[in-house]
């Protein structure tokens, strides 16, 4: 597959999976508000995104 561009969405209170896509390369792009709802909550969201370009092997 030739990708260009991988996404990675985060719950926004969910610290340890954040630092490990940061670690991983990936930079934040932004928050979705409320984009998640589970257990009958809805959550709030952080995107995260990794470029071809940016990938380091």
């Amino acid at each position: 597959m030739q990708l260009n561009r991988l996404e990675v969405k985060v719950n926004a209170d969910n610290i340890a999976s954040q630092r490990l896509v940061r670690r991983a390369g990936f930079r934040q792009e932004g928050s979705i508000r409320q984009g998640r709802k589970w257990e009958g909550q809805f959550q709030d969201v952080l995107l995260f995104s990794l470029l071809h370009s940016e990938f380091r092997s």
